[in-house]
């Protein structure tokens, strides 16, 4: 993906990783991933990364139910204010590594739906989120 593109992303067919996809885009504000299909993919190692001027992420259409790597997702999206994440299917995620790491304008985050079951790694997941106040979590 090129931030200075007027294109909107478009995730190839059978496309089974997202590996750094949007990685350091630093002017990026926002992203329209509505037709972004990610039923094949496994991979979302800091998909996000660095992208320090993203205020809005819409992810209501990302199907996350084969993601095993969730490590630095949203690493250092550090003026991103809100995640809706309800409908993340994370039941085969082993890693959540440094995932919201230094998202510092979040002040709320609902991962009430998340499955970690299998999960093995939540090291500094939440590190550096100096204003995050509430996290809603489930006892599942």
């Amino acid at each position: 993906y090129k931030e200075d593109s007027s294109l909107t992303p478009i995730i190839p067919l059978n496309t089974t990783s997202c590996y750094k996809m949007f990685y350091d885009c630093c002017t990026l504000i926002q992203l329209d991933l509505s037709n972004f299909d990610t039923s094949n993919v496994v991979n979302m190692y800091c998909m996000f990364s660095d992208c320090k001027s993203l205020i809005q992420l819409d992810l209501s259409n990302f199907d996350t139910s084969k993601v095993i790597n969730m490590r630095g997702m949203f690493y250092h999206c550090k003026v991103l204010i809100q995640l809706d994440l309800s409908h993340f299917d994370t039941s085969k995620v082993t890693t959540m590594y440094c995932m919201f790491c230094r998202c510092e304008a979040l002040t709320q985050l609902d991962i009430s739906s998340f499955n970690t079951s299998q999960v093995t790694d939540i090291r500094s997941m939440f590190a550096a989120c100096e204003k995050l106040t509430t996290i809603y979590i489930s006892d599942k």
